[in-house]
């Protein structure tokens, strides 16, 4: 077994990273934004449905924010302070 070399390994790792970035098309790039998009919008979900089962019977559960309008909030609440 040969000696594990992280710095070479990560250089080599990262220089193949960046090759495919580079190789892939406005296509390839507009689909795995759509997955990631997906995938948030799947797991928001998830989570209120959790907080909705963990939150049963509560008098005054609180609304739900849509997760652009909880970004923007955020974004907005920083550069104020």
């Amino acid at each position: 077994m040969r000696k594990w070399q992280p710095p070479v390994e990560l250089r080599l790792l990262l220089g193949a990273l960046d090759a495919e970035i580079q190789a892939a098309s406005d296509a390839d790039v507009q689909q795995a934004f759509s997955e990631a998009g997906r995938a948030l919008a799947s797991s928001v979900r998830d989570v209120r449905r959790l907080i909705a089962t963990a939150t049963a019977g509560l008098d005054d559960p609180e609304p739900a924010i849509p997760p652009t309008d909880a970004l923007c909030r955020r974004e907005a609440w920083l550069r104020q302070h």
